[in-house]
Order: structure tokens, then C-alpha cells, then sequence
């Protein structure tokens, strides 16, 4: 329960500890590619390009959603249950 499995829009699942990692490496990559002056790309990353989306954003919402929901009282009950053994 402390590390669920987060549905991303377009992609899948994941865990939300290697999500969270990604997003990470990618905001990582999209720093260095502005520093360097390469804002297509980094445009691209965020936004696609010709109709397609990326999934950078919809990688960050599902971790937006599983933070929220894991604030909730329904999933800390659940946690003290699982630690319980219940």
C-alpha cells in the first residue's frame, strides 16, 4: 500500500516510485536541453508535436492524483490496516 499502482492516462500502469523517478530524469533532461538553448525540443516533450500528446503530462496528473488520494482518510485507514495485518 505505501507504494500503489498508478493508472496513467495513454500509457498504463506504473508504480509510483519508478513514476515518480522518471518524471524526475525527464524534468532532469528538459533543464538541460533549456540551458542549452533547445526549447523545440523540450516544447516537444511537453506538448507534441502535430496532434500527438506526450505523456509527460499525463505522467505528472496520475502522480498529482495518487498524491491526493493517498491523503485521504479512506487510504491511511488502509494503511494502519495493512501494517496491522487486518
Amino acid at each position: 500500500p505505501r507504494d500503489p499502482t498508478v493508472y496513467i492516462s495513454g500509457f498504463g500502469t506504473m508504480l509510483l516510485s519508478p513514476l515518480k523517478t522518471d518524471v524526475e530524469q525527464k524534468l532532469g533532461d528538459l533543464h538541460k536541453r533549456s540551458k542549452r538553448g533547445d526549447f523545440e525540443m523540450a516544447w516537444y516533450q511537453i506538448s507534441g508535436k502535430n496532434g500527438l500528446s506526450q505523456i509527460l503530462p499525463h505522467k505528472l496528473q496520475a502522480i498529482k492524483d495518487a498524491d491526493e488520494a493517498m491523503n485521504k482518510p479512506q487510504w491511511k485507514r488502509r494503511i494502519t490496516n495493512f501494517k496491522k495485518g487486518r
